[in-house]
């Protein structure tokens, strides 16, 4: 009798097992590809062959050489703001010339705000708190021939806090965190005093990516893309008549990965598609006073586009500060911001030393 009752419960554990659906929840690091500041944001991204500067060095390692001052930025904005309330992408970074050398460092924090997960009848099974955090450094070196070229590391982390109900009447706190570090590489020529073309990869380095299941305990997610980011691009000064100048940028980014969140109540992870990404933009300047930009994205396998816009005004010849706005709010292709403020010091050294 024993024996058969425990076949019975065994039997109905079974069944009532196997109408628990499987919830996953894989956070891929998208924001690595988040520009860093207004004046970027801005510019639609586009600075792989910028001029040097503590911004563009993001994009391409190699932008720090050539250097001829110390400097220093501080952004913040919302991101994905009607998406998802609560998440927003701040930065911070500072770079120093050396002569022929120039080293750079930086760091931001990217709260992306609660997101929900539901099961295949739309019943919300679980939220999320997922947080972004990287902290880095960059050195180029200035090469022959106009040439330069850059390397950089940083050390990413990705975590999650997640309350799911598991059983009908309990709730199960669950926390989950994967960490990698990522290389940037990157080169740059100016064969004209007008031209700058680079080209880098960037987050190059193993997938970073965790699964939440609702049977399971957290796990790496080893089927998750890599997070590399190629681009390749220029710049070019088509007016240059001082004060005034202006500057056109074109560039094209092909990312190992570009999405965050992949849900199956079968347990199959969904595969996030690959999107090439086409940036040009201009940036006009009235001497150290104003500057205005503006941008445009295009995405080829979704279809999907964006316009930015940019402003950028000097306090002093020490400070500049920044605004950048991004209408792409499409939230499942390229990661985006709704605006970005950002205050950047152009001479570092003259500020602090300043009497």
């Amino acid at each position: 009798m024993r024996t058969a009752t425990a076949a019975l419960l065994a039997m109905l554990g079974l069944v009532w097992a196997s109408r628990v659906p499987r919830y996953y929840w894989v956070a891929t690091p998208n924001s690595l590809s988040l520009p860093p500041e207004a004046a970027s944001v801005g510019l639609a991204g586009a600075l792989v062959g910028g001029d040097p500067g503590v911004a563009a060095s993001f994009f391409n390692p190699a932008t720090l050489a050539g250097l001829t001052q110390t400097e220093a930025a501080l952004s913040y904005g919302p991101w994905q703001k009607g998406f998802s309330p609560g998440s927003s992408h701040s930065w911070a970074g500072a770079c120093l010339p050396a002569g022929r050398f120039a080293i750079g460092i930086d760091a931001s924090l990217t709260p992306r705000g609660e997101q929900s997960v539901y099961d295949r009848y739309g019943r919300p099974v679980g939220r999320f708190v997922p947080r972004d955090a990287t902290i880095g450094a960059r050195a180029a070196v200035a090469l022959a021939g106009q040439c330069s070229a850059g390397l950089g590391l940083k050390l990413f982390t990705t975590n999650a806090t997640e309350n799911y109900r598991m059983w009908p009447l309990q709730t199960y706190p669950l926390r989950a965190a994967a960490f990698a570090p990522l290389l940037d590489v990157g080169v740059r020529w100016v064969p004209h005093p007008r031209v700058g073309l680079g080209l880098s990869l960037c987050d190059a380095g193993s997938n970073i990516a965790y699964a939440l299941d609702s049977l399971e305990a957290p796990v790496r997610d080893a089927t998750a893309p890599p997070p590399w980011t190629m681009r390749l691009g220029g710049r070019l000064r088509i007016i240059e008549l001082e004060p005034m100048r202006l500057d056109l940028y074109g560039q094209v980014n092909r990312s190992g990965s570009d999405g965050w969140v992949s849900e199956s109540p079968q347990g199959d992870l969904r595969k996030v598609h690959r999107e090439t990404i086409y940036s040009v933009a201009v940036d006009a300047l009235a001497g150290k006073a104003l500057a205005v930009r503006f941008g445009y994205l295009g995405y080829s396998t979704s279809g999907h586009y964006g316009l930015t816009f940019g402003m950028g005004l000097w306090l002093a010849d020490l400070l500049r500060v920044d605004f950048g706005l991004d209408t792409e709010t499409k939230v499942d292709a390229w990661p985006t911001n709704d605006w970005r403020l950002s205050l950047t010091s152009c001479r570092l050294d003259r500020l602090l030393l300043r009497d």
